[in-house]
């Protein structure tokens, strides 16, 4: 029980440490449901972890019950005729791709780390390079089966009980811990190609995403910002998924600068590409270090001093063996009215992500007001927070950072959460309600 406590009390973040006061692992549904009536019962604040790969505590409990769900990892069917997978909450992205590709289907959506728990990043939202055309993951669940505050298992969609199948896709475990799931899946093509485009400045980077978002020749698109010296290099990964289009159609009219960088490989393959790098950091230690990531939604029209003042801050030392990124994304394709975006057509998810090893937490205060500075300035353009890194779990999203967050759909939530969970047992510290 003491090692339970000890590995619960810290998250991937490794800023913030909470031990709870109960840890149960759920082997079954029925497991997870005395849970919570348990600790409803004696008052304690309930937490849901899979994988704990959040990064400001959202998965941690300052003397309450966290619920391991992470034994509950079964793929329970996969039905090719109906475009459909049923899973379990704690079963990971990646054994789900393998059980799907085994019948030629894929989710639509791939975080590009694959071992995150199913419910974990439907809880959170779950973006991809796909997202510009298929939403975040959680515009891709048919249904949910959920267990509420009073310890009782619901299933949920949009046809049934919609308010809650609503507030529990990307709502943190505000309203109750889910235990299963029910994904759309789409076809899989055997071999993708893959190219590295170079931009000469952001503008035309920022640009080119968009653009290639709306002609929809590639499948899908992430841009990355690679650190040179003092210069940044702005390299947007394009990846077509089969087809038999020629190289030169796929890039022709396309203004990169210099030769692409191309490479064919299987799409398990692609899928899985961080899999090397993960174990080699595992092995060297540096998967272990502090993480203090901020990710942010940011309308398009508006994005790029942001941007540009972000990568000015940040230094190398920093970052670390961490990176920054976008991702671009259509608002007509994010459906789900969690986690909250922008009013915009356009959208990106703007990611910093340093790496910082613990001998070097010095650089962490400053680089956490660099944080501070950067979320300003995104909300004076209307941004929004994804809610993996700062400022959850901090002093600057108090529940009135809530309300700007979901404007018009926070009542809805504020009336399912009194429905769901009247006595605020789900998460309480993350400060999203009164």
């Amino acid at each position: 029980m003491s090692d339970d406590l000890e590995r619960c009390a810290r998250d991937f973040g490794g800023l913030v440490s909470a031990r709870p006061a109960e840890v149960r692992r759920a082997a079954d549904y029925d497991a997870v449901a005395r849970a919570v009536r348990f600790a409803r019962e004696r008052r304690l604040e309930v937490v849901a972890r899979g994988q704990a790969h959040t990064t400001r505590g959202q998965s941690l409990s300052r003397g309450g019950l966290v619920i391991d769900t992470a034994a509950l990892d079964r793929v329970l069917d996969v039905d090719a005729g109906a475009g459909a997978a049923r899973v379990q909450a704690g079963a990971r992205w990646r054994e789900l791709l393998a059980a799907t590709l085994a019948a030629g289907l894929a989710p639509p959506v791939l975080t590009d780390y694959l071992d995150l728990s199913i419910a974990g990043t439907l809880s959170v939202g779950g973006v991809g390079g796909t997202s510009f055309r298929h939403g975040l993951q959680l515009d891709n669940v048919r249904a949910l089966s959920v267990v509420t505050a009073v310890g009782e298992l619901v299933r949920c969609s949009p046809e049934r009980e919609p308010a809650l199948f609503d507030a529990c896709r990307g709502g943190l475990g505000q309203f109750g811990v889910i235990v299963e799931a029910e994904l759309a899946l789409v076809p899989a093509a055997p071999r993708v190609r893959v190219f590295e485009l170079d931009y000469p400045s952001l503008p035309a980077f920022l640009r080119a995403q968009h653009e290639l978002a709306e002609d929809g020749r590639f499948d899908y698109l992430v841009g990355n910002f690679r650190r040179d010296a003092a210069s940044w290099r702005f390299s947007l990964e394009c990846v077509r998924f089969g087809g038999d289009e020629s190289d030169a159609r796929l890039l022709g009219g396309l203004d990169f600068t210099g030769e692409p960088a191309r490479r064919e490989l299987g799409y398990s393959d692609y899928a899985n590409r961080l899999a090397a790098m993960v174990s080699a950091m595992q092995r060297a230690g540096t998967w272990h270090a502090l993480h203090p990531w901020i990710d942010l939604f940011l309308p398009a029209s508006r994005a790029e001093p942001v941007i540009a003042a972000a990568l000015d801050d940040v230094t190398t030392d920093e970052l670390g063996d961490g990176y920054v990124m976008t991702y671009p994304l259509l608002a007509r394709n994010c459906r789900s009215p969690f986690p909250g975006l922008p009013d915009d057509a356009r959208l990106f998810l703007f990611d910093v992500l340093p790496s910082i090893p613990e001998a070097r937490a010095r650089l962490l205060p400053t680089f956490l007001d660099k944080c501070e500075r950067l979320l300003i300035a995104a909300r004076a353009i209307g941004g929004t927070v994804y809610p993996i890194g700062f400022p959850i779990g901090s002093q600057h999203m108090q529940p009135a950072d809530w309300q700007r967050q979901l404007g018009a759909r926070a009542a809805a939530l504020e009336r399912c959460k009194r429905e769901f969970d009247p006595d605020r047992i789900f998460n309480p510290t993350l400060g999203m309600f009164e």
